[in-house]
């Protein structure tokens, strides 16, 4: 756990590769989690072990500087607009027709 604008953010480290991954483009998924204001913030960098790894720091000393508005000074406190929803076709799975 580290401490941020959002509040206390988790941090999750998992190294491995699945069945049938390939080692160059996976093995390893670097997270933070945080809860504010009734929302969740998730930040995820996923790739080579050894990439993620190198980056790890840099990653976590990113996501530990994301504010929303209302954490900037000089800005209303109104929260943000609920994003529309997206629809991010999952390999292998079917999207229906509209």
């Amino acid at each position: 756990r580290v401490d941020s604008p959002l509040g206390e953010m988790t941090v999750v480290d998992l190294k491995g590769l699945p069945s049938g991954a390939d080692a160059a483009k996976d093995g390893r998924i670097v997270a933070a989690m945080v809860a504010k204001d009734g929302m969740m913030f998730f930040f995820k960098m996923r790739g080579n072990a050894e990439l993620v790894g190198s980056q790890k720091e840099n990653f976590l000393k990113w996501a530990i500087q994301v504010r929303t508005a209302a954490d900037k000074p000089g800005t209303s406190a109104s929260p943000a607009p609920t994003p529309a929803p997206v629809n991010v076709p999952v390999e292998g799975a079917a999207i229906p027709s509209k």
